[in-house]
């Protein structure tokens, strides 16, 4: 099944903004954290069950625009976002 990822800031800058991956039918939201985090060598995620996906303190990752908690299945067509922190003023 494919899943769209979509990455901002300096993450687009080093692996473009857009990237189609395919992953087994059913993955939990958990597991494909997992595979892009270790695909994208984005350092080590911290996955407790029954809670939203805590990131390396600097990121932020939502699945269809949203946090969801490990167990949440995913579907064709989903869609994960991942932004790094924003600053200025």
């Amino acid at each position: 099944m494919k899943v769209l990822v979509r990455l901002y800031g300096f993450l687009a800058l080093k692996h473009g903004s857009q990237i189609d991956i395919d992953l087994k039918e059913g993955l939990s939201w958990g597991k494909t954290v997992e595979y892009i985090f270790q695909t994208l060598n984005l350092g080590h995620i911290t996955i407790r069950e029954g809670k939203p996906i805590a990131t390396p303190g600097y990121l932020l990752i939502f699945l269809n625009g949203k946090e969801r908690i490990p167990e949440t299945p995913l579907k064709k067509g989903d869609i994960v976002s991942i932004y790094p922190p924003v600053v200025g003023g």
